[in-house]
């Protein structure tokens, strides 16, 4: 058995593992990997551990630089941590992946390495205690093989129910055709100021690169929300197995009294339904029931599953002055919130309060 970084010429044997392991994901894949690497997201570095030639875990890593933590190797980019095969030895398997990863945040000078599991995972009884364990995000998945009528009537919330119908009753349509990337960059852009997200112009060319290598209605596919001959609205999920994963999801905001967005949520499960697939995954959202997401995608009625982040930091002070004092400050505080949204786009994606 030995742990190696991942080579082009075992491209194809890694996506075959990834499509036989229960537990992954989109986002796992080699197909997204570039899109990250051509994006700029961070520098790919994916670990494979291999017993006689086959490969019997993963780990997709990034090399990220991010305020105010410093440069890191990080895999919590939309749910890709690591996956081992359900085989004898699983615990010894997952402390040598453990090992490796310090070992490459020595050898790169990275001052810390982030880990995302779910909360069932096996894997979080092998975590040592060197690791931060943070529990503040979730994801919700629905089960669609009851079929949307059942669901409709006895897991979608009664206001949800409603919103869903006054959007319908009012003009609201869907359309089901590929939607040019600067009709979603509106969408999106709307959305980010409106809620004092993170802002980032050069954004649009992640957009650009899921249109040009990904297949639309294989591989994602996109609803746009329309009234009067307008869009209103858009959603995107990544097709995957069994899965889709929610990605995208933005309305214009002197259209929010249409309910553009739980009307798109609804037609997206309906449309995949009809497809075949078995689970909607709403994707990462904030674990605290009062946050405005996690209230919205409740009300869908899919379970509730949490995830287990953990971090690890080469230097201790670092991670009690930096992670766990000014992150947590700044969250409590609710900085990103006060600051200008001139100073958010300056920062981009790589400010993480």
């Amino acid at each position: 058995m030995r742990i190696c970084k991942l080579s082009s010429d075992r491209y194809a044997q890694w996506d075959s593992f990834i499509l036989n392991h229960q537990d992954a994901t989109f986002f796992h894949t080699i197909k997204w990997m570039k899109i990250l690497r051509d994006y700029g997201f961070g520098g790919p570095f994916y670990l494979l551990l291999e017993d006689s030639g086959d490969i019997i875990g993963v780990l997709p890593l990034y090399f990220v630089d991010i305020f105010p933590v410093g440069r890191g190797l990080t895999s919590l980019s939309d749910c890709n941590g690591p996956l081992l095969q359900n085989v004898k030895g699983h615990k010894d398997y997952f402390v040598r992946l453990l090992q490796r990863l310090e070992e490459e945040a020595e050898k790169h000078n990275v001052s810390f390495s982030k880990l995302r599991l779910q909360a069932s995972s096996p894997s979080n009884s092998f975590m040592p205690n060197r690791y931060v364990k943070y529990t503040e995000y979730c994801t919700f998945v629905l089960d669609l093989s009851e079929g949307t009528e059942r669901i409709f009537k006895d897991r979608i919330h009664k206001k949800t129910r409603t919103s869903i119908r006054k959007a319908v009753k009012l003009g609201v349509e869907v359309n089901k055709d590929l939607p040019s990337v600067e009709t979603y960059w509106k969408l999106y852009k709307n959305t980010m100021v409106r809620s004092k997200g993170i802002l980032n112009e050069k954004r649009i060319k992640l957009f650009r690169l899921i249109w040009k290598e990904l297949t639309p209605k294989k591989e994602f596919v996109t609803l746009t929300a329309m009234f009067e001959g307008e869009p209103i609205g858009g959603i995107m999920a990544f097709l995957f197995r069994d899965k889709v994963h929610v990605w995208y999801n933005s309305s214009l905001s002197q259209f929010l009294y249409l309910n553009p967005n739980e009307f798109l949520y609804w037609k997206l499960a309906e449309e995949v339904v009809n497809k075949g697939y078995r689970y909607l995954d709403f994707g990462p959202t904030p674990l605290q029931a009062s946050d405005g997401h996690h209230f919205f995608k409740a009300r869908f009625g899919g379970s509730m599953i949490p995830f287990n982040d953990y971090a690890y930091f080469r230097s201790r002070l670092r991670c009690l002055l930096i992670e766990r004092g000014l992150l947590q400050l700044a969250k409590k505080l609710n900085v990103r919130k006060k600051l200008p949204q001139a100073i958010l786009q300056k920062m981009g994606r790589r400010m993480i309060f």
